[in-house]
């Protein structure tokens, strides 16, 4: 979230053409090659084809006709997708069932990631539902009550054939997520690796050395990752003009915008916006 701005519910359906290359995922190597978290649940349904995936410190492989839920806040890579695979996903912020639900204040999540194997055909039909629904300005809404209602079944027991996956999360108290929530609440700032290390009261090396870990980047190349993945929203889900977007997501010009943009996204920002929109 940054300035105010919630992130609706993404939905996307992922096609293979060879190895690594999606083809309704132009920003494939910003967000799948690069180990990442986030506060959504993650569904990823895999049609056809397989996935192997990095879970926490685990390679696990995700055949067809299987679904993973990955929990929040666990970092996960996509390592290589199968030629011809087709990937569902859906990510859903579900922390507001267990804020507002007083019924389930004594309840303890089971923070593991839930791989379903060979699911019914009744589940990947649910799937579909979430990926293709339409209800207007309420589509976010069906889509949650989903999600919900699949997670539901599947922590109650009704639904079988689950496997869990444990993982460490990446809790707020960890460094590592208050260096991503420091970069993220100051992309349009001047951010350099001392402020940095002076926001959380540490060294430089202690610094780049923690990022270099966690994500497998430097400094630098996190930092324009997060700035791309902002820029990729503000196409995505608002009609602002690219040089708008250019400096709301922290870059100081049009021409490092798009040179950087094409490096991590593969394609340009109008290129990325005409695929999105369609």
């Amino acid at each position: 979230m940054k300035g105010g701005r919630v992130m609706k519910v993404e939905r996307r359906r992922m096609i293979a053409l060879d190895y690594g290359n999606l083809t309704d995922s132009p920003a494939i190597k910003s967000i799948c090659r690069v180990r990442h978290w986030h506060s959504e649940v993650e569904f990823l349904y895999v049609k056809a084809g397989s996935l192997l995936l990095e879970h926490g410190e685990e390679l696990i492989t995700i055949n067809e006709g299987e679904i993973f839920i990955i929990s929040d806040n666990i970092p996960h890579t996509y390592v290589e997708i199968k030629q011809e695979s087709e990937l569902l996903i859906v990510k859903v912020n579900m922390d507001k069932l267990w804020r507002y639900q007083e019924s389930l204040a004594d309840f303890e999540r089971d923070k593991s990631s839930i791989l379903l194997v060979n699911a019914s055909e009744e589940i990947r039909y649910h799937f579909e539902e979430m990926i293709e629904a339409d209800y207007g300005a309420y589509t976010d809404l069906f889509v949650t009550a989903k999600a919900y209602e699949l997670f539901a079944g599947v922590q109650s027991g009704k639904i079988l054939g689950v496997e869990k996956k444990e993982a460490k999360s990446i809790e707020s108290s960890n460094i590592v997520f208050q260096i991503r929530d420091f970069l993220i609440k100051n992309l349009t700032e001047e951010l350099t690796l001392d402020a940095l290390a002076d926001h959380l009261g540490l060294s430089k090396n202690h610094c780049s050395r923690i990022i270099k870990e966690k994500t497998t980047l430097s400094f630098t190349e996190y930092l324009n990752h997060l700035r791309i993945k902002e820029a990729e929203s503000l196409l995505a889900d608002t009609d602002k003009a690219i040089f708008e977007i250019c400096y709301e997501s922290g870059f100081n010009s049009i021409q490092s915008f798009n040179r950087n943009f094409k490096k991590y996204a593969s394609i340009s920002p109008s290129q990325y916006r005409k695929i999105y929109k369609k």
